[in-house]
């Protein structure tokens, strides 16, 4: 599992109602600086902002305040690796996703339904008149405004797996490939390979520097090309490693090569290596740009870099609330609440962060049920299988293990300490050593399980996505519930018992209770607000929390009474909800993040 040491900063939004506290926390309020910590490029724009491209998004630095980019029209951003502002201050990024545009606040996406030659883009540049030349793995496009024209093979190309592009003093393109060099003056072509001196043929960067000399980082050196000779410059010369993926040119004719082991800096005569022990925050340098105070950052692959002559300063991820967007809930016995998102879990302990991800070794990152044994092991539910955190590792099961199916939707711990699994082919349950299936044939009313829980008899209870209502099974004897019994609908979303023993039931048309002989039903109304019902919560004083596409209600056994803040004016919709040891109920919103209340 990877390690690493994280600045945690936390910002909470607090209003107080009366007696009664709510605390907002979302993706925005609770992480700061960069989505990622792999910074492929470090841009600066007209205004003095630092872009920071990111394996995972984008962050824009004003020397203050940080702002994060993750989604752009509802569209999750990855993989960006460059950046460019147009004369009109439009920003262009080259993402694995085709082209972003950031005009002021909007958003617009240039794909290969525009027609760019490709849509997994390495690297553009804007050129004197404008025209944006885009670097993709299919080939070179370039965009005039009303129109794309394409550059591949066919017409000159010495590779359609454009890596990076460079415009040299008198205008001509130069761009980088995994076969070598190509250079276009608007009309003709020409190829440069290792045959012609290239270092190598993998071309990572390309820089120009004051006199017109063209610096290529290869994965074997640097090449320098003045026009007519090349020049290589390897470990031999002081490179730090012939791995170079950054070439920066700074104000006194310095060049500073990002490499895999460090920052190599060449003054023309001499040369001088920065490594982690200097101040940088990985060794693996992706990219070296001055801002507007003439500091150098460093794009790592773990974390980003600014050295101003004396001193280093490093940022790295922040870890906050994955997302707005939660599906599940569940507290530990240190008082930690684990949330899981689309994105992976978060854990919050009051005061700081902390993020599991497909990175850290989940085996998807949509974590659809958390359960928590009595070793304090979390679990996660995802729709690849099953991880269980110890703490410090992270263990994972799948059908190879004995796991019914990979799609688990639930997870749940029994009163002797057994894990069951509802997947979308039956139930698993493992002991630790061993595993048992049950499935349709054995007593379950449907193989896709939603829902499992259980009673403080014992007894395991399932819902369905099907729409089968609910069974019961006691270890030996299984009994299916549906409408005709009394349930209120047959599509159960979550099942809870509550200080007296009776079950209470979610479901998509309302709420059902069953004390095990009468069923009692709570439709959708003036009192439930609404049809779907996704959990039902108790408190320490049998208090009933409801969770509902309205909103929450809490129940006390006489009256209902909407839980909502005026002031903040929501939840307006909650799909999950847990107490913790204090009493405090977290509510997992419908994408306005979590909210915590205190009364």
């Amino acid at each position: 599992m990877k390690k690493v040491l994280l600045l945690i900063v936390l910002i909470n939004s607090t209003m107080a109602l009366r007696a009664q506290t709510w605390t907002v926390y979302t993706d925005v309020n609770t992480s700061k600086q960069l989505p990622h910590n792999r910074v492929w490029s470090v841009n600066s724009d007209s205004e003095g902002n630092l872009w920071f491209c990111t394996e995972y998004g984008l962050s824009k630095f004003d020397g203050n305040n940080w702002t994060k980019y993750v989604t752009a029209n509802s569209r999750d951003i990855q993989h960006v690796y460059s950046m460019e502002e147009d004369p009109q201050k439009r920003k262009w990024f080259a993402t694995s996703d085709g082209v972003l545009v950031l005009t002021g606040s909007s958003w617009a996406r240039i794909a290969t339904e525009n027609g760019l030659a490709g849509v997994f883009i390495n690297d553009l540049k804007i050129d004197s008149e404008g025209k944006v030349w885009i670097a993709t793995a299919d080939g070179v496009s370039v965009h005039s405004g009303t129109r794309i024209t394409n550059y591949t093979e066919r017409n000159g190309l010495i590779d359609d797996n454009v890596t990076c592009i460079e415009i040299d003093k008198t205008g001509r393109k130069w761009f980088g490939t995994i076969q070598g060099v190509a250079m276009f003056d608007g009309t003709n072509w020409v190829n440069y390979t290792t045959y012609n001196g290239l270092a190598n043929n993998v071309v990572h960067a390309i820089a120009c520097d004051n006199a017109g000399n063209l610096w290529f980082a290869t994965e074997g050196g640097v090449s320098k090309y003045n026009g007519s000779d090349w020049i290589t410059l390897d470990k031999n010369n002081g490179l730090a490693s012939n791995s170079v993926w950054a070439v920066f040119i700074d104000d006194n004719d310095c060049k500073w090569f990002g490499t895999y082991r460090g920052v190599s800096v060449f003054d023309n005569t001499s040369w001088h290596t920065l490594t982690e022990s200097d101040g940088l925050a990985n060794e693996v340098i992706f990219s070296v740009q001055y801002d507007n105070q003439k500091n150098i950052w460093f794009g790592t692959y773990d974390g980003v870099t600014k050295y101003d002559g004396i001193h280093y300063t490093s940022y790295f991820t922040q870890p906050g609330l994955l997302e707005n967007s939660t599906i599940c809930s569940a507290t530990d016995r240190h008082g930690n609440v684990w949330f899981g998102t689309y994105h992976g879990a978060s854990r919050f302990d009051g005061v700081n962060w902390f993020n599991l991800t497909l990175e850290d070794g989940l085996l998807n990152n949509k974590v659809n049920s958390i359960a928590v044994d009595s070793l304090d092991n979390v679990w996660f539910a995802t729709d690849l299988g099953v991880a269980r955190y110890d703490g410090n590792v992270l263990t994972t099961y799948t059908q190879l293990d004995g796991l019914v199916h990979d799609v688990v939707n639930s997870v749940a711990v029994d009163l002797t300490g057994n894990i069951w699994f509802g997947t979308y082919a039956g139930v698993s349950k493992y002991d630790g050593t061993n595993w048992t299936t049950y499935r349709k044939q054995d007593g379950l009313a449907d193989y896709i399980i939603r829902v499992v829980a259980f009673d403080s008899r014992g007894n395991a209870w399932f819902g369905y996505v099907g729409g089968s209502g609910v069974t019961k099974f006691d270890g030996t004897n299984w009994t299916t519930y549906t409408q005709q019994d009394g349930l209120i609908y047959n599509s159960v979303f979550s099942i809870t018992e509550d200080k007296q023993g009776v079950m209470w039931f979610g479901t998509g048309n309302g709420i059902s209770s069953f004390n095990g002989i009468s069923w009692t039903s709570y439709p959708p109304g003036d009192l439930v607000p609404n049809r779907w019902v996704y959990t039902v919560a108790v408190d320490n004083q049998n208090n009933k929390w409801v969770a509902t596409g309205g909103g929450i209600v809490k129940y006390d056994g006489h009256s209902w009474t909407p839980i909502y803040s005026n002031v903040l004016e929501g939840p307006k919709c909650a799909e999950f909800l847990v107490i913790d040891r204090s009493g405090a109920v977290w509510i997992s919103s419908c994408g306005s993040g979590v909210w915590k209340y205190v009364e």
